[in-house]
């Protein structure tokens, strides 16, 4: 249930959040990661994914939640979702990647 957007001007895929099942622990495990995949439709190069770093006021675990993806400014916006206590949250964080590190996150709302 992670939120993932298209970057056609980098040719990446942007992955935030989700979740991830501990079959030893029959239980879900929530993230607050974010993710690129590099070369995304396998034109330049084999499609890689790398782990980025976050700075600011990050977001936490989250998943379920919108995301959309301002090309012009090369901003991640992330948009509500779940929390880490699986409560809803109507909450704001622009991830900035125009600076470094990666990703500067910015709490909106």
């Amino acid at each position: 249930m992670q939120s993932a957007v298209y970057d056609q001007i980098n040719n990446r895929v942007l992955m935030f959040g989700g979740s991830t099942r501990d079959n030893g622990a029959q239980t879900y495990i929530k993230l607050g990661d974010l993710w690129e995949l590099s070369n995304a439709n396998g034109q330049g190069g084999a499609p890689v994914w790398t782990q980025l770093i976050q700075a600011g006021d990050l977001p936490g675990v989250r998943y379920s939640s919108g995301v959309a993806f301002d090309r012009a400014n090369q901003r991640l916006m992330v948009v509500g979702g779940i929390d880490g206590n699986d409560q809803l949250t109507n909450r704001v964080w622009v991830l900035s990647f125009n600076r470094a590190p990666a990703a500067v996150c910015q709490n909106v709302i």
